[in-house]
Order: structure tokens, then sequence, then C-alpha cells
């Protein structure tokens, strides 16, 4: 069905375009704010990157922000390649102690150094199952195998994450 078929698009998908690939050196493309660290130095990316941008979707949807914020793109870009983010619960101190080891999940997906990373975003679901199991909360998304049908009203209730601006999306087919 439909809900099966549903993808992503511009996940801080963004290159560097280098002298090697293209014809311009040093030309940005893509959304800051969701670009992992490689991504913004040029280096080498692989789907560590996505598990990086999904790290900052689930830091947003904790905090209501994004971890890194800043005047100009490449003030973004430097961020994401040399600066921690804030734990979640320091940016909501009503958090408290209320994230257990989602909190971990989130940092660990936000790791520099993409082999610090979780492997897969199988490996992060996993993770996320886990700490939620932990605080007796039962995941309540559907596996792949068992999706059917979208939640109702799911689309009804979205908002940009940042005020900066944002690369639009290309519907991929």
């Amino acid at each position: 069905g439909l809900w099966n078929d549903i993808r992503v698009v511009d996940f801080g998908a963004a290159m560097i375009v280098g002298a090697s690939r293209l014809t311009k050196a040093g030309i940005v493309f893509g959304t800051p704010h969701y670009m992992s660290p490689e991504q913004a130095a040029g280096k080498t990316v692989d789907h560590r990157a996505d598990v990086y941008a999904l790290g900052i979707i689930l830091y947003e949807l904790i905090t209501g922000r994004v971890p890194f914020e800043g005047d100009t793109y490449m003030g973004v870009l430097t961020q994401h390649m040399f600066v921690a983010p804030k734990p979640p619960s320091e940016v909501v101190p009503t958090l408290g102690g209320k994230l257990g080891a989602i909190e971990a999940v989130v940092l660990r997906a936000l790791e520099k150094e993409p082999n610090v990373r979780f492997a897969s975003m199988a490996d992060l679901e996993v993770a996320i199952r886990a700490a939620l199991e932990a605080r007796g909360a039962a995941p309540s998304w559907p596996s792949p195998a068992r999706a059917s049908a979208p939640p109702a009203g799911i689309a009804d209730n979205l908002e940009l994450p940042s005020k900066l601006g944002r690369a639009s999306c290309r519907e991929r087919v």
C-alpha cells in the first residue's frame, strides 16, 4: 500500500562539490541544519549521514528546536563539525530525568564521528525501542512488516523546524 512506499526526501542530503567531482569547488548544497559533520566537511558520505539527520529530527521532536542555529549557512555547518550538541535535558530543563535512555540514543545518533553513531537505521530503531521499553512505554509505531495505514491527521500538525530557510523538497519517483 501507499504507507509502505513513503520516502523521506531532503534528509539533509547535501554535498560539497569538489574539483574531483564537478567544476566548481567549495559550493555547498542542501539543508544545513540536518547535514552531518562529514557532509559539511566535504568528506565521504554514507548511510550514517542519514542516521545523523534522523538524530537531528529526534532532537528537534524532544526540544522543539534543532541543536545548531546560526546567522549564516557556514555558521551552522561549522557547529555540526566542531560543537557538541547540548543535551536535550539541558535545553528543556523541565524534562529532568524523564528522557532516560532516549537522551543517550539521540546523542549517539549525533556523534561527530560516523563510526561512533549507530551503524544503521535498524540499529537506531532497536535502541529507541529498547529505551522506550525500559521506561515501560511500548513503541506505538508499527514495524515495517506490519505497516498498513498512516495515522489519521499526521500531516495536519506539521510545521517547519527552524526559522532559517530550507532547500525545497523534490519528489523522487
